[in-house]
């Protein structure tokens, strides 16, 4: 007799099904239906089975990245690709099945036994960032550490004499905005921040020893004094100005480099003016 229609094509994960074959070695071509079989006993039909190609599709994971792929048999170990991918100021990680790294997680070409496609993500480490302090001639301030897409937090402090702090740059023009904290600073590597410092206003007192008054004026740290500014006595002759009110060291010349950071005086000295007394 004949079996007359074909039973109801079976599933197995993983392989497509490639027909009934009449004998436990799956030789010969798949039986068609209505098939005489020519049996006198019993009949066993087996279901003959083609390994599926399975694509894994790898994903860089980061706005910008590419993807490849890879085709791995079923049933057949194999390892994965070796990672290709890179991302500046991150480490890979590994591979998952998920984007956010919280699925089934495999290593760097781990082999593995697939039944299906599916993409793996590629997992990121930050790396660790070294932050260095230039104070520009301020207090040292000791390296501190952050990483890759992370705020930064921190509370260091320079001073420097006669100057007022302006805050932290992240370049040494000065360019942009103070950097506040927490700091977003989306670097990827190794960088430095820069102290700006605004000078402060300074006084300059005039002792003028007994000569005429002079006011006051102001000046800067770090800058010059740009003129002289001249008093009078009475039967004397002025000798100059000086740093010192013992009149040490050499009289002050103008334009002055007074390298002061703090108010200071100046001092007028004076030598006695001869004298001809007529009898």
């Amino acid at each position: 007799e004949q079996i007359g229609s074909a039973p109801v094509d079976p599933k197995r994960t993983g392989y497509t099904f490639a027909g009934w074959r009449d004998n436990f070695e799956l030789t010969g071509n798949a039986l068609t239906f209505p098939h005489t079989h020519g049996r006198t006993s019993n009949i066993i039909l087996y279901a003959k089975w083609t390994p599926n190609v399975n694509t894994i599709t790898f994903d860089a994971n980061f706005v910008g990245g590419s993807t490849t792929t890879q085709s791995i048999t079923t049933g057949v170990s194999t390892a994965l690709s070796a990672n290709t991918f890179s991302r500046t100021g991150y480490t890979f990680d590994g591979w998952s099945t998920v984007d956010d790294g919280t699925g089934t997680t495999y290593t760097n070409q781990e082999i593995v036994g697939v039944t299906g496609s599916f993409t793996l993500f590629a997992k990121w480490s930050a790396n660790t960032l070294n932050v260095t302090f230039n104070t520009n001639s301020g207090s040292a301030i000791t390296t501190a550490t952050t990483r890759t897409g992370l705020q930064f937090s921190s509370t260091a402090t320079t001073t420097r004499a006669g100057y007022t702090f302006a805050g932290w740059f992240d370049n040494s023009g000065f360019t942009g905005t103070e950097v506040t904290f927490p700091y977003t600073h989306n670097q990827t590597g190794n960088f430095t921040l820069y102290a700006k410092w605004n000078a402060n206003d300074l006084t300059v007192t005039f002792n003028t020893n007994s000569g005429s008054a002079v006011t006051a004026v102001t000046t800067r740290t770090a800058e010059v004094m740009p003129t002289t500014l001249t008093t009078t006595r009475a039967g004397y002759t002025f000798l100059g100005w000086f740093a010192a009110a013992d009149f040490s060291g050499t009289a002050i010349s103008f334009p002055y480099v007074h390298g002061r950071t703090s108010d200071f005086t100046l001092h007028a000295k004076w030598e006695a003016n001869t004298l001809n007394v007529s009898f």
